[in-house]
């Protein structure tokens, strides 16, 4: 055993010693093993200290993150994610939709969706009735853009009927968004202070910014993208998602944006959603809790809330996607599929009898084939039996699956919701079931799956407004019945062009050529390039002009051709599609008197003055009056004028100007002094003098004028 004569057998440097071996003075001969903790190893923290570490390290990790988030916020990163921001005009501070709020949904997918140009005043005016309207693409006014929209028809209607009430509604609308959105709008409430708070809102669940089966998600439990809502006000949170995004296209180039086909199919393709199926029962159960989350909002605010149901073509629409129930076999298919093909040619050579007895066998195979019901639906139509046929088509899009309709079981969300108190439901569906033909909404009144035409639109307006009366809000029943005005001449009011009605056929023609509609990229025939209205509408369906730009266009395109009624009807649009352009009503106004259209031109003067209360709209105005021969009203303006900031020279004019209107008005006293105060401040006023030496000539000793 020599090796037990060459020293220790562990020495200092050993890689890992079990035991040191030491003597004991006690007995040198017995050996002693002590254990040693293992080389490398930390000794053992006590409690106290662990915890202190601990502390440390979260308070460590803490001021990295402050110390980022404040430095980002310095660098000002990313975009402002506000709701409203401030502008100035005309000396006064006015808050409007921020079009930056979008990115706060669309991350993935290159979308701009245009905002309300709504501008309201913080705080709140006293004795104004504010109303805040939330939804999609519909609120937005899409395809006609925000003349066409629901808000705006409801605003003009408001406005007409309450004529000595200040109302203002405000549309904060955004397409393709879904309640996530809604919600989130509505939690920042603390800026818009709304009287009332109206919902339109339910096509876009599945598939809208959020939506479980969008391309847009963040997560299928609520919870998950509520939480994602709030951190994303957080700018280091915001640089954590562009670095995954950008980290995620660079690794995989099918992350990258899809730019290809509408915006429905950037959204949405290959989404298929069955009927009642797991996907299908989460989105429901988010949608009430988001309503709900939408009446608690409401409740804190004390703002009444109005929900509408949602309105979908049911007639004129096939399911854009049928298919056969997966728990049937192959042959039970083959049957089905034989029976429908079978109930189609039937129907094609008039037999609706035979082709009733072929659907409804195949539906006995298969209840869950949308195409089986819509055949159904419409063989019942052609025989007339209409209520079993709007039963039929209901079914029909209720088995859509893809679900870009909303179905029964949310529209019925949103009645559950309403307590006839301060949540009401607005049965959209029932009115327009009321003005469809055989009580079956198809396209009369929407222009392709859901979004309204411009009667459409009106009648949402019209839905809310009658149940707005019904319990009193805004005004007493009393008083709303009092103030009714016809249809008809509200109708007359709208703010749309015939250019905004060809744009909305452009834009449906356009997405309706491409998926889901046909399974082909969207494609339109050119314009003709000697139609100049056409290439204006075409800028405007390709993203080319905004509205206003359009509508200016074709303005001066009608004044060219001398055509200064549609002039006019187009710098209407554009002074209403933005409340501060003075130019806009200045033109307005000027096209106006020229179509032969006073009253139209009073209209526009004065909207011009509210804006910019000066001495020289005061004074245009004195001019349109006195040409009416309303010489109260024109006296009152040159009065106006009289007291507002103006060269001498102005002043001069407007002391002339109600010197005439004395002369007219049989008051030649008045009008000595007007005409003296116009030449003592421009003495050089030739007719001034003429008229004083007229009157002096008309006058007796007493100053009074001879008879």
């Amino acid at each position: 055993m020599d090796f037990l004569h060459k020293g220790p057998i562990f020495r200092s440097g050993s890689a890992t010693p079990a035991a040191i071996i030491t003597a004991s003075p006690l007995a040198p001969h017995t050996i002693h093993l002590r254990q040693s903790p293992p080389h490398g190893a930390s000794p053992t923290l006590s409690p106290l200290k662990r915890r202190a570490f601990v502390l440390f390290t979260a308070a460590f990790s803490l001021v990295i993150v402050l110390a980022l988030e404040i430095t980002l916020r310095l660098v000002h990163y990313g975009p402002d994610l506000s709701l409203f921001v401030h502008l100035r005009a005309d000396g006064r501070q006015f808050t409007i939709m921020n079009p930056a709020v979008k990115n706060r949904f669309f991350n993935r997918i290159d979308f701009n969706p245009s905002t309300s140009p709504d501008l309201f005043i913080i705080p709140k005016p006293a004795g104004t009735y504010r109303i805040v309207c939330l939804g999609g693409s519909t609120t937005v006014g899409y395809p006609f853009g925000y003349l066409g929209a629901f808000p705006t028809f409801l605003r003009t209607r408001l406005q007409t009927q309450f004529p000595g009430r200040s109302i203002e509604v405000i549309n904060l609308g955004m397409t393709a968004t879904n309640s996530f959105t809604v919600c989130d709008f509505m939690r920042d409430r603390g800026e818009c202070q709304p009287d009332l708070i109206l919902v339109y809102d339910g096509h876009n669940e599945f598939y809208g910014a959020l939506g479980i089966a969008s391309k847009e998600s963040v997560a299928r439990a609520r919870w998950v993208t509520k939480l994602y809502l709030r951190l994303l006000h957080w700018k280091s949170f915001l640089l954590l998602r562009d670095l995954y995004t950008l980290t995620s296209r660079a690794l995989s180039p099918r992350a990258a944006p899809d730019s290809g086909g509408t915006m429905m199919e950037q959204l949405a393709r290959g989404q298929l959603v069955p009927f009642a199926g797991e996907e299908y029962r989460e989105a429901l159960e988010t949608f009430r809790a988001n309503v709900a989350e939408m009446t608690e909002t409401a409740a804190a605010l004390n703002a009444p809330l109005l929900l509408g149901s949602q309105v979908s073509n049911l007639r004129d629409l096939p399911p854009f996607v049928s298919t056969p129930s997966p728990s049937l076999t192959a042959g039970q298919q083959a049957r089905c599929d034989s029976l429908f093909e079978a109930a189609a040619a039937c129907r094609r050579d008039g037999d609706n009898a035979g082709a009733l007895s072929l659907f409804a066998a195949a539906q006995r195979i298969d209840s869950s084939r949308a195409d089986v019901f819509y055949g159904i639906a419409k063989t019942l139509d052609v025989l007339g039996q209409f209520s079993r046929a709007y039963r039929a088509y209901v079914r029909a899009r209720d088995l859509d699956q893809l679900r870009f309709r909303a179905s029964t079981d949310f529209n019925a969300a949103l009645a559950g919701a309403a307590d006839g108190k301060k949540v009401f439901f607005v049965d959209m569906e029932e009115a327009f079931r009321k003005e469809s033909p055989d009580s079956l909404i198809g396209n009369t009144l929407l222009l392709e799956h859901l979004h309204p035409n411009a009667h459409g639109s009106f009648l949402l307006a019209k839905a809310y407004a009658d149940v707005m009366a019904k319990n009193g809000l805004l005004a007493s029943p009393e008083e709303w019945q009092r103030s009714s005005i016809s249809d008809s001449a509200l109708w007359a009011l709208r703010l749309i062009t015939p250019l905004d009605s060809l744009i909305a056929r452009r834009e449906t023609a356009i997405l309706t050529s491409g998926w889901p509609f046909r399974n082909s990229y969207p494609t339109v025939p050119p314009v003709d390039p000697q139609d100049t209205v056409g290439l204006i509408v075409e800028k405007v369906a390709r993203g080319v002009w905004n509205s206003a730009t359009a509508h200016e266009a074709a303005a001066r395109f009608h004044a060219l051709h001398k055509d200064f009624s549609a002039a006019a009807r187009e710098m209407r649009a554009v002074a209403g599609l933005d409340a501060l352009d003075i130019d806009a009503h200045r033109r307005w106004a000027q096209f106006a008197l020229e179509a032969g259209r006073p009253g139209e031109e009073r209209e526009a003067l004065i909207r011009a003055f509210q804006i910019l209360p000066e001495a020289e709209l005061a004074k245009s105005l004195g001019d349109a009056f006195l040409a009416a021969s309303d010489y109260p009203s024109s006296i009152r303006w040159y009065r106006t004028a009289i007291g507002l900031p103006c060269t001498p020279t102005e002043q001069a004019e407007a002391h002339f100007a109600l010197g005439l209107v004395f002369l007219h008005n049989g008051n030649p006293g008045d009008a000595e002094a007007e005409l003296r105060a116009s030449l003592s401040l421009n003495p050089q006023r030739r007719d001034a003098a003429a008229l004083l030496n007229r009157l002096a000539g008309l006058s007796g000793p007493t100053g009074r004028p001879a008879r």
